[in-house]
């Protein structure tokens, strides 16, 4: 299988053929592509704990990527109700993560676009229709939001919601195990039964870099899809490698604990990572897009500090003025940040349609008599 790949910044062109040098793609799944016709309940097998019908229930309609990042149709005939109750644990994990911006990046879930309510209510982003502006993220700041006048810089501060490290990657490894084809499936048998479906594991696990997982912020968006990749040619590399993509996020990881890894596991072993690129064909101005490399092995609740930052021009910010929300009037008044209430994001061409503006009916529609 071949894919056109571009990198963001050629200069790392080595890098990137050393990753394909070692992997190739095996299969390619996207949120807006349907998965196809599924098997009869009658005829489903679980592929992770290997129950049937009648010992097991196929009633839930189980996602391959969680509808968490925006899968809404690609769903699969070989996990059962049980597996799926477990996986959906760990995929309320990875919405905590990820937080807020699944809010930013308009990531539909089960219910919608989802709101993002900061521990404490000390920030609140959501998506909805303002003054005619629609689909804009509405972000309420409350007393977190602080505006250096002189350099033009904004930054939001909140907490994010508590996760577990490993669940998040469980969530994200689960993937990878509904995209392997059946041969490769049994080599991580016991590691789905005994990492994938319990617990029990999970404090031996801290700290092992099998667990790393890269995260890089794009700066194109795109929709869901992930690929799995499996090495060509022996190496101190995992055998399978995964790498989703979702909103502006390019996230890589490891499928952990392969029977025939687990024997070279040592530490010269480790993963290979991709530099952020995009499959959209043209080419992009070069750009250096670093990615985070994160610990995901930890057993315990984290709770970390997160924010937003943004910069104005700040001689733009020097003549921003005061507008009457209902109107659309200008106000009398010096624009002052501390009184900063809400921040809202939309696409550059959209107009605000005020509803009392004067030539506008009681409706909101244009006066044209």
């Amino acid at each position: 299988m071949q894919v056109a790949y571009t990198l963001y910044d050629s200069k790392l062109n080595g890098e990137a053929d050393i990753f394909f040098d070692h992997y190739s793609p095996v299969k390619i799944i996207s949120s807006v592509v349907d998965g196809g016709e599924l098997r009869p309940v009658e005829e489903r097998v679980c592929r992770f704990c290997g129950k049937r019908t009648p010992a097991a229930t196929f009633k839930n309609e189980a996602h391959i990527i969680p509808h968490q990042l925006g899968n809404e149709s690609l769903v699969s005939d070989f996990e059962c109700d049980s597996c799926n109750k477990i996986f959906g644990k760990y995929e309320a994990q990875l919405a905590n993560f990820l937080g807020i911006n699944r809010t930013l990046n308009k990531v539909k879930g089960k219910k919608g676009y989802p709101t993002f309510d900061a521990p404490g209510n000390e920030v609140k982003a959501s998506v909805k229709d303002i003054l005619g502006l629609e689909d804009v993220v509405e972000i309420e700041v409350g007393k977190n939001l602080s505006v250096n006048m002189e350099t033009g810089e904004h930054k939001l501060s909140f907490r994010q919601p508590g996760y577990r490290p490993i669940s998040v990657f469980k969530a994200l490894a689960h993937i990878g195990f509904c995209m392997m084809n059946n041969d490769d499936l049994l080599g991580y048998r016991r590691c789905i039964e005994e990492l994938m479906l319990s617990h029990k594991k999970d404090v031996k696990c801290v700290g092992h870099p099998i667990f790393n997982v890269a995260f890089a912020a794009l700066p194109r968006k795109h929709d869901t899809f992930a690929i799995l990749y499996r090495r060509i040619q022996p190496g101190l590399f995992p055998l399978h490698a995964l790498h989703v993509f979702t909103g502006d996020t390019m996230i890589q990881l490891a499928m952990p604990f392969q029977k025939n890894d687990t024997e070279n596991y040592s530490s010269e072993f480790g993963a290979l990572y991709l530099p952020p690129g995009h499959f959209d064909g043209d080419h992009a101005e070069d750009v250096n897009i670093p990615w985070r490399v994160r610990d995901m092995s930890g057993a315990d609740t984290m709770q970390e500090a997160s924010g937003l930052g943004f910069t104005i021009n700040p001689e733009r910010l020097k003549n921003l003025v005061v507008i009457d929300p209902a109107t659309g009037e200008l106000k009398d008044i010096p624009f002052d940040p501390t009184q900063i209430a809400k921040i809202v994001i939309s696409k550059e061409d959209q107009r605000i349609n005020y509803p009392n503006e004067p030539g506008k009916t009681e409706d909101g529609a244009e006066d044209v008599s």
